[in-house]
């Protein structure tokens, strides 16, 4: 198997653990099926992209229409899972997107709204969702100027989502 092979590679190398996170959160699947329970096993740690973020009201209209609901019992339910299963859950918390290039797509695009008041929510409630022994928060996205999904500081909203992780954390520490 690759992925033992290759832990034991950089034990061998490194006289260290590797600790793999996959990408396998989904809202498509279900983390109490057995098929999907054997791709969550392969890793130490499984997150998401972009907390499910979907552009495509085609296929994705259902779960934006209430996403940050939604969002929730998908991170809720393989946290659970995940636990059961030993391993670790590390949610993703997006601040949601500058919708200035609307008029750049070709086709209609769900953007999740940039609002720092739910940024705020958001990472609260991811927090509450963490499992294992490892306090884990992943944001997508810090720096992606080019999506306007940043949480780096810009001249119209200075350090507003900074302070909202710091202030949040600061709580749970």
């Amino acid at each position: 198997m690759l992925l033992r092979d290759m832990r034991n590679n950089v034990k061998n190398v490194s006289g260290e653990d590797i600790y793999l996170i996959s990408s396998e959160v989904s809202k498509w699947f279900n983390p109490s099926d057995l098929i999907t329970q054997t791709r969550l096993k392969l890793f130490d740690c499984d997150s998401d992209w972009a907390a499910q973020y979907g552009g495509s009201p085609k296929s994705d209209n259902w779960f934006m229409g209430n996403y940050d609901e939604n969002i929730l019992t998908v991170y809720k339910n393989y946290s659970y899972v995940l636990g059961k299963l030993g391993r670790d859950f590390m949610p993703s918390v997006i601040p949601g997107f500058m919708d200035v290039r609307k008029e750049g797509y070709k086709n209609e695009h769900i953007i999740v709204e940039r609002n720092v008041e739910r940024f705020a929510k958001r990472l609260k409630e991811a927090l509450s969702t963490t499992s294992g022994d490892l306090l884990l928060i992943r944001i997508d996205t810090a720096n992606d100027h080019h999506e306007n999904t940043q949480i780096e500081p810009t001249v119209s909203e200075g350090y507003r989502f900074l302070q909202v992780i710091y202030n949040t954390l600061e709580r749970v520490s």
